[in-house]
């Protein structure tokens, strides 16, 4: 139950896990564990949910003294604190030993849960706090790791340091912290140097990062996101640059620290390349890219870079890119304000082309990344461009990487495959001709064997396409877009032709109806031997016989009894 007291006072309770309500204003309340001044017990497990009435305060809490069993990494008697309800919760440190300075925390949100444990041996006198609600707009900066409202910061000649956590704690899950650096000095920009980073990492920086905007707000033009420690400089455009730092609901690390001044104009580099990296995965959806990010136009002598990364896992797939809007200076070879896209990682890597003025296109990377470079001079500026992009197969046809805007043709470029046409269909005629001479020769051959040769022969070849004879048919692949073709070939010799063409003279003509049958065979004919056979000589070639011989009658002696 609460005291009658009404400024300072403490709160008296009989359990050891309770929740304390806190109402808005600047009250400030005294807490103590064990309420008497004795030790604590041994094997305690308790418990204290801080919850503010209104969303605008968050819960301080300030411990002034510390007395419990110490070890290095107080795993044995401890204070626990929670960055939330007991149910859901963030830790933000673990005290334990003696206290040798104050502690002081601060909620995010209306709740801060506080747990005491001890184990079985040795004990001590436990802990006292203060604790109070706080308007979220006077939280000061240096609290412990926690970002509840917009840190402005005055950037002037010389650097200074800007740390998150202030305290050498890691940062706690779930934070949005924001810091607004300002120069008033005429003609002077915001330069921001990364000096350490120790921050959840992933490829595009999609968990915890820091982002840096070209202005006063998130709603400016994005100069990139840090999630490693980059040896780049940003520079604003204008007097302010706006600093978010994000981390999700999981792991936490330890921060980072950066750099902060005022420049001239002057001494801005003419081009200050950053590079974004943008993660895909095979799964996900079309995911979109706009600069400027804001619906101004893009600065002058901006230097910009985005590289487009597939996942380590997603093999075999490489990034489509479509530009659905761009509006810049426009030149004939794209040299003043342009954008490059590059089928790589870097710049280094093979051009895949320029875009300037309107032109829209589609680019097919041959990688699993793809670099883009957006440049622009000191003068005209336009309002950037919007693109898309995704991971795709490496299998899809990348046709598109040519330019196919319209271009003049030149009468060499026309003239040059007509002529090596007209030279190639004559060639082909060429060749059919004499194909066709020596298969009408051969055939003419052929013929002599069943017929008297004509000594008198003259032949007229005629040729047309399509052929109808199947032989010297032209095949249907060969267009020679002729209609009719006749070809008048040389008279054939009339001589005969030469001996080693005609068939053997004693098969040249049918056998006589009145030649004789043949003499009997002897054994030595073709080598063969045979019973009862004397050499002699071997006959002449034998004639066709023209009606088959019956056999004599066998002598009386070899006859079957």
């Amino acid at each position: 139950m609460y005291s009658e007291c009404r400024y300072d006072y403490v709160q008296v309770h009989d359990a050891c896990s309770y929740s304390i309500p806190l109402r808005g204003g600047p009250r400030q309340y005294y807490f103590r564990y064990p309420e008497n001044n004795e030790n604590y017990y041994n094997n305690l497990d308790c418990g204290w949910h801080f919850k503010t009435d209104s969303s605008n305060y968050v819960v301080h809490v300030n411990f002034t003294f510390v007395d419990t069993e110490y070890i290095a990494n107080c795993s044995y008697d401890y204070i626990d604190i929670f960055d939330g309800t007991p149910l859901q919760a963030t830790g933000l440190r673990r005290l334990c030993g003696q206290l040798g300075q104050q502690w002081e925390f601060y909620s995010t949100g209306q709740s801060m849960y506080i747990r005491f444990h001890s184990d079985p041996a040795v004990t001590g006198q436990g802990f006292r706090l203060t604790y109070t609600s706080a308007l979220r707009s006077e939280v000061p900066q240096d609290s412990y790791g926690v970002c509840v409202q917009v840190y402005v910061q005055a950037a002037t000649y010389s650097n200074q340091n800007l740390r998150y956590p202030y305290l050498p704690v890691n940062y706690v899950n779930n934070a949005d912290c924001y810091w607004l650096l300002q120069t008033s000095l005429l003609d002077y920009v915001v330069a921001v140097t990364f000096t350490f980073v120790d921050i959840e990492y992933s490829n595009g920086c999609p968990y915890d990062y820091v982002q840096l905007f070209d202005g006063s707000s998130t709603s400016a033009d994005s100069l990139g996101k840090v999630c490693r420690l980059t040896s780049e400089t940003f520079y604003s455009s204008g007097p302010s640059m706006y600093i978010r730092f994000h981390s999700d609901g999981s792991t936490t690390k330890r921060g980072f620290q950066l750099t902060y001044r005022a420049v001239s104009r002057l001494n801005v580099p003419a081009t200050t390349p950053f590079v974004e990296e943008l993660s895909l995965t095979a799964w996900s959806s079309t995911e979109y890219l706009q600069y400027p990010t804001a619906s101004a136009s893009y600065p002058n002598n901006a230097d910009r870079g985005w590289l487009i990364k597939t996942s380590d896992y997603d093999i075999g797939y490489t990034v489509h890119v479509t530009f659905t809007f761009v509006d810049t200076e426009y030149s004939s070879n794209c040299a003043n304000d342009y954008i490059e896209v590059f089928d790589g990682s870097s710049v280094s890597s093979s051009s895949l082309g320029k875009l300037c003025g309107s032109t829209t296109r589609d680019f097919y990377g041959t990688w699993s990344s793809m670099y883009i470079r957006f440049h622009s001079n000191g003068a005209v500026t336009g309002r950037g461009f919007n693109l898309t992009y995704q991971a795709v197969k490496k299998a899809v046809n990348k046709a598109v990487n040519e330019d196919t805007s319209p271009r003049i043709v030149s009468a060499g470029i026309i003239a040059g495959p007509v002529v090596g046409g007209v030279v190639g269909i004559v060639c082909v005629v060429y060749a059919l001709t004499s194909c066709i001479r020596c298969r009408r020769k051969q055939s003419t051959r052929n013929d002599t064997t069943n017929t008297h040769i004509n000594t008198n022969i003259h032949m007229n070849a005629a040729f047309s396409y399509p052929a109808n004879d199947p032989v010297t048919a032209i095949p249907p692949s060969v267009n020679l877009n002729l209609v009719s073709l006749t070809v008048n070939l040389p008279p054939e010799t009339a001589s005969p032709p030469p001996e080693t063409a005609r068939p053997p003279p004693d098969i040249a003509r049918p056998p006589s109806y009145t030649a004789e049958p043949p003499p009997p065979y002897d054994g030595n004919v073709q080598g063969a031997s045979y019973p009862d056979a004397v050499n002699k000589p071997l006959p002449q070639k034998s004639q066709y016989p023209t009606t088959k011989q019956t056999p004599s009658a066998p002598p009386a002696s070899q006859r079957r009894k």
